[in-house]
């Protein structure tokens, strides 16, 4: 008798984990969310407006083709927009296939990242490598609204979305987790892509800068011209190409370099709270251009040109340090990430007063250029 009642109760424990899906939901029950976009409310209140950019499966003619449905609503925290939206739509709305969040500019400035990666982090559904964008419109809804009825801008937007001259790509902007961590530590200054409409290519996107955070809150935006030296700085470039630009002896001459690959390395010297840090690069670069000015092209004029190159975007880079010093006083360059990874103690006890020793900090730089290719047969 006790052994059946053994099997008995061995039987019911066993039911119990075969139930399958518990919370299986098919797709006809879903309205699966690709993004959203937040906003101030226009009325100058508390609180946030969000654009949910939701796939639509269904259509009138039989056809199954996605396209996109936006649905806003507005609420005091994240949330409560999203509750509201719950019950302005149909079925469950399911952020598992979410890519993107793009947020105002000005609510980046006011509210900050933190008000939002929380609750995001937390929900169950939410990739934690979700991107975040800064609008490079006044409203983030008006980059998350596609211009036709089948887009899905959400999906479309590429994390490594390139400039305008098609040739330069930005850093990869940051996914969830990584601003939660960098929150945490406090050893580096987070810098999202700025995307906006693009005002040479109807109906499309580009990168126009890149906003600069202390903190959550979004404190200013690098431009455009200057991320290709943030990018060598900060080592952001990795395999990425991108073309800089260069004039000799007041305009004379000048040579445009595309820079296909670039390592960056740290060095640090510290007196007690006074730090020099050593940035050497190294580039693999082509010529692409160079002006009448320069003449036969001959290998001599190629290592002449490496030298006036490496010297002149050493110069560039530093100013344009010196300037995110003066101007921002964050360290978006990951200074202070080298130290804690490569010298703890000393961070712990410099780390609460981070910002102002970088401020304070005297960085050297040193380019190395080895042009590969001038585009011409003949190999120098």
């Amino acid at each position: 008798m006790r052994k059946k009642l053994l099997i008995l109760c061995m039987s019911v424990m066993l039911c119990t984990c075969m139930c399958g899906c518990w919370d299986y939901r098919g797709i006809n029950e879903l309205a699966i969310v690709a993004g959203m976009a937040i906003d101030e409310p226009e009325n100058g209140e508390d609180g946030i407006i969000v654009s949910f950019e939701i796939v639509s499966l269904s259509s009138s003619d039989g056809n199954a083709k996605p396209k996109p449905i936006l649905v806003q609503t507005e609420g005091k925290t994240l949330a409560e927009a999203v509750y509201k939206a719950n019950n302005k739509v149909n079925n469950n709305m399911y952020f598992g296939n979410a890519e993107t969040v793009i947020i105002s500019r000005a609510v980046a400035e006011k509210q900050g990242l933190e008000v939002f990666i929380d609750p995001l982090l937390r929900d169950v559904e939410m990739r934690n490598n979700l991107f975040i964008i800064i609008s490079g419109e006044e409203k983030a809804k008006d980059v998350i609204k596609s211009t036709d009825d089948e887009t899905i801008v959400s999906y479309d937007i590429n994390p490594n979305i390139g400039f305008a001259s098609e040739n330069i790509d930005s850093p990869k902007t940051w996914p969830l987790y990584r601003i939660y961590n960098t929150l945490s530590t406090g050893d580096l200054g987070i810098t999202l892509p700025i995307v906006g409409l693009s005002h040479k290519r109807e109906g499309e996107m580009e990168l126009s800068g890149l906003a600069v955070f202390s903190n959550d809150k979004m404190i200013g935006a690098l431009p455009y011209d200057e991320v290709p030296f943030y990018l060598l700085a900060a080592g952001k470039s990795g395999n990425n190409s991108f073309d800089i630009f260069q004039e000799y002896q007041n305009g004379e001459k000048s040579v445009t370099l595309t820079v296909r690959k670039s390592r960056s390395k740290y060095d640090v010297e510290h007196s007690g709270d006074q730090f020099v840090f050593n940035v050497d690069i190294d580039a693999d670069v082509a010529a692409v251009e160079f002006s009448p000015g320069w003449g036969d092209i001959t290998s001599d004029t190629v290592r002449k040109t490496e030298q006036l190159s490496s010297q002149k975007l050493s110069t560039d880079i530093a100013s344009f340090i010196q300037k995110a010093q003066k101007t921002y006083g964050v360290d978006i360059f990951g200074f202070g990430e080298y130290l804690r990874t490569h010298d703890a103690k000393l961070w712990e006890s410099v780390k609460d007063n981070w910002d102002n020793a970088f401020a304070s900090a005297q960085i050297n730089v040193n380019c190395k250029l080895k042009i590969q290719d001038t585009g011409l047969i003949k190999k120098y």
